[in-house]
């Protein structure tokens, strides 16, 4: 599980895992993300959101072990799901983890919980 790796990371990685023995890799890769990223670049440089999505294309044309898997705006609104059924647009990952926090007291948004529970 890629900690903080920039989109061009985790797209390398992925890369990389899928030409070993794998037979599936899944991206998943929380939107919100590349939207900050977006937000948050100089002009004049390529646009963030453009190139993670010349990656995907790229992962969904060539390498057909790879599953790219976009949440938008975070991976906390499919656990959300799991509570509720809801369309509501929540526009950052931390309104989500509010909501998700109603029906998980504790949650926190840490690898470390995530090995934890294995």
């Amino acid at each position: 599980m890629p900690n903080k790796k920039s989109v061009e990371e985790q797209y390398n990685l992925v890369c990389d895992l899928s030409n070993k023995e794998f037979t599936k890799v899944f991206w998943i890769i929380d939107l919100d993300t590349v939207i900050k990223e977006e937000n948050e670049a100089p002009k004049g440089k390529k646009s963030p959101l453009k190139i993670f999505e010349e990656y995907r294309t790229d992962l969904i044309t060539n390498y057909t072990n790879v599953v790219v898997i976009v949440n938008n705006p975070c991976l906390e609104f499919w656990f959300l799901l799991h509570f509720e059924k809801t369309s509501k647009y929540f526009n950052t990952c931390s309104s989500v983890e509010t909501e998700l926090k109603k029906h998980l007291k504790n949650y926190e948004k840490d690898t470390k919980v995530l090995h934890e529970t294995k």
